[in-house]
């Protein structure tokens, strides 16, 4: 029987080794990839699944990444990404857009955002799934007036006025937005 040198023998083991990292480090790159494929399927699966809730609560939506917009740009939906999405998503008070009265579903301007711009007429928030919410702010230069009922009496809000929590407020469950034309119309 021949006998392999020992230079071709270390040569035999490299080689063997080598292939055994490369296997080893090729499943660690599809594992990872993999794991990254499942983590953004999750993150649309629920960022989608906010969005069908919210296009359940008001149809008609035109959706572009995690915003729903109707009525031509006068209501806007803005959904927050999930926490699996790795985006951290924050609400502010001044992420209300000028001439917009904002509305945030939690306290602190927190969660789904609806925006209204539209002047002139009461228009319904449930038809935009806009109720309950819990804080607002009128980044106009106009009143605007919310009230439960249609037979209600509006409650009037100044130019720029805003609330972080309306808490147990009556007016938390308001299902009708008035956006004044002038600031003078309380």
């Amino acid at each position: 029987m021949k006998r392999s040198s020992p230079l071709r023998r270390i040569t035999t083991g490299i080689g063997a080794l080598t292939l055994m990292l490369a296997a080893l480090v090729g499943t660690t790159v599809l594992s990872g990839s993999a794991q990254a494929s499942t983590a953004k399927d999750r993150c649309q699966e629920q960022l989608q699944s906010a969005i069908n809730k919210q296009l359940s609560r008001a149809p008609g939506g035109t959706v572009r990444d995690n915003t729903i917009t109707y009525d031509g740009g006068n209501v806007i939906v803005t959904v927050p990404y999930p926490d699996s999405c790795g985006v951290l998503t924050t609400f502010a008070k001044t992420d209300c857009p000028s001439n917009f009265v904002c509305l945030w579903k939690k306290a602190s301007f927190a969660d789904v955002r609806w925006q209204f711009r539209d002047e002139g007429y009461w228009q319904n928030l449930e038809a935009y799934g806009a109720t309950p919410f819990l804080s607002f702010y009128n980044n106009r230069g106009h009143n605007f007036m919310l009230k439960v009922a249609s037979t209600d009496s509006p409650q009037c809000y100044s130019p720029y006025s805003s609330s972080s929590n309306l808490g147990s407020s009556y007016y938390r469950y308001s299902e009708y937005i008035y956006l004044n034309q002038t600031a003078n119309n309380c």
